[in-house]
């Protein structure tokens, strides 16, 4: 179990861009306070318990999109959660009872573009 979460840890941190995050303190960006994150980049909150939990992307412009990814440490599964949009606190609400990762990984312009033409 413990050699399980390290991998998972290590595959986390390759991923996401960990010299310029910011640790979450508080409840201002991340509303679990468990977390990190890069402004209008990337976001990684850790979900302990069942329930909703925010990320504040007020920061961001409205036509910034990023993809959502639910990921549980307990199984190792991850599940897309699509894409939410900049300019506005969200809500995340995974799938499931068991503790959760959710990683926002801002979308380049071009596949912004792609959802702003799909939404209207």
């Amino acid at each position: 179990l413990i050699r399980r979460a390290m991998a998972q840890t290590l595959a986390f941190a390759n991923r996401i861009n960990l010299k310029d995050m910011t640790v979450a303190t508080g409840y201002k960006i991340i509303d679990s306070s468990y977390g990190l994150y890069q402004t209008c980049a990337e976001y990684l909150m850790y979900m302990p318990k069942d329930g909703r939990n925010k990320i504040n992307l007020e920061s961001c412009k409205p036509e910034d999109f990023f993809s959502v990814e639910y990921f549980e440490p307990k199984t190792g599964a991850t599940i897309s959660g699509g894409t939410v949009r900049g300019g506005a606190t969200r809500s995340f609400d995974p799938p499931g009872s068991n503790p959760m990762v959710v990683y926002l990984k801002s979308l380049s312009d071009d596949e912004s573009e792609r959802y702003t033409d799909e939404s209207g």
